[in-house]
């Protein structure tokens, strides 16, 4: 540490140096800053404080913004045609958008429907998986996941569950 101030002072033996200086040059190029910077720029920011590398002549290799650092960007809201594939379980309100409701596995895709839609999708209810198509709206978060906002059904159809042995009808799928 450096007298007066909580800074950590390395210092590399002189025949590393050269290594440490071209490692540090790729790590500081443009596309290898986020990744390589980011889980000490974090903890940096949690400590509302900023950070530098220098060398020995006091010269700045890395800048670390830590607390500076803006916050990432979202992006969006963005619309594209998309496909859910699930059991109906719930469908209905007293609406002209319906809420639908379809299960895939612990994933819940709650999509909207007009009241004709609704209607032609009720019989399905529990009875095996449809497949829907229509227009999401979805938005890149700040921590670079996809979220749907809203899924308009525009048209469905009902899957064949049946195994394939059985759906091929004597085909010689999975046999020798």
């Amino acid at each position: 540490m450096e007298s007066g101030s909580p800074v950590a002072v390395q210092h590399v033996e002189q025949d590393y140096g050269p290594l440490l200086r071209e490692r540090l040059s790729v790590a500081n190029s443009a596309e290898n800053i986020p990744d390589a910077m980011e889980p000490l720029n974090r903890c940096l920011a949690q400590d509302d404080a900023p950070g530098r590398l220098r060398d020995d002549r006091g010269a700045e290799i890395i800048h670390f913004p830590g607390r500076y650092k803006p916050p990432p960007r979202t992006f969006g809201p963005f619309k594209q045609l998309c496909a859910f594939d699930g059991v109906l379980i719930r469908v209905g309100d007293k609406d002209d958008t319906v809420p639908v409701h379809l299960q895939a596995g612990t994933t819940i895709h709650i999509c909207n429907s007009t009241r004709d839609m609704a209607r032609r999708l009720a019989p399905h209810l529990y009875q095996g998986t449809l497949r829907v198509w229509g227009e999401g709206r979805w938005e890149r978060e700040s921590n670079g996941h996809w979220k749907l906002i809203r899924f308009d059904i525009s048209k469905f159809e009902q899957l064949d569950d049946r195994p394939l042995t059985k759906w091929c009808n004597g085909c010689r799928v999975g046999k020798r």
